[in-house]
């Protein structure tokens, strides 16, 4: 229990020790050993806004145009700000339609961002397809010469900024990147995908 309130004390996620605690119960159990009683913190769930289908509509609308289009369109594809980021072009397949979603750019322990070849988790390494047409439109349109290297190569906190911009703009809830992820599932739905699949296009 010490260790487990030390953990809180120190500013550890609440989700974080639960999973610990419930490897090192699983563990005990297997071992046929005592699991001690403790008290674990509680989570906290966070309520991040979403667009829902007619919003994304709005949104896609205010967009057009703007030079951060393609990263909010792909935000809108299920991509994490970190998979946005370390997206290059050779991913994108246009004849079928396609995007690959290896990799990603991510902090390291000194703040410079470095490429990893793994995502979050073992399921975000996926393929989706180009859902929203004007996302294909707007990659089509850029010469075959541009087409190398990072699909997104401007500063982090402006992709944030500007979505946002974009959403009080036109009165809809402040998503940021992670908000517009999250609006995928809103959009699969909408376009009748199974939840089933939606989830393994959005790596969940």
């Amino acid at each position: 229990q010490k260790i487990i309130d030390d953990e809180v004390k120190a500013g550890i996620k609440s989700k974080t020790i639960r999973n610990s605690s419930s490897l090192l119960e699983s563990s005990l159990e297997y071992a046929k050993l005592p699991v001690p009683t403790v008290a674990l913190p509680a989570l906290i769930k966070s309520n991040r806004p979403w667009l829902d289908a007619d919003q994304i509509k709005t949104f896609v609308k205010a967009m057009e145009g703007n030079e951060y289009e393609i990263p909010a369109l792909l935000a809108l594809h299920s991509l994490r700000r970190s998979e946005i980021f370390g997206l290059t072009w050779d991913k994108i397949d246009l004849k079928n339609n396609l995007i690959r979603v290896e990799g990603s750019i991510v902090s390291d322990e000194n703040s410079k961002q470095v490429f990893k070849e793994t995502n979050k988790t073992k399921n975000s390494r996926r393929t989706i397809p180009i859902m929203i047409p004007r996302l294909k439109e707007l990659l089509e349109a850029t010469p075959k010469s541009k087409r190398k290297g990072k699909i997104y190569t401007q500063p982090q906190n402006y992709l944030w900024e500007e979505i946002n911009r974009i959403c009080e703009a036109n009165d809809l809830p402040l998503v940021g990147v992670h908000g517009l992820r999250h609006s995928f599932a809103g959009l699969a739905h909408h376009v009748g995908l199974p939840e089933q699949e939606a989830m393994l296009l959005g790596g969940w």
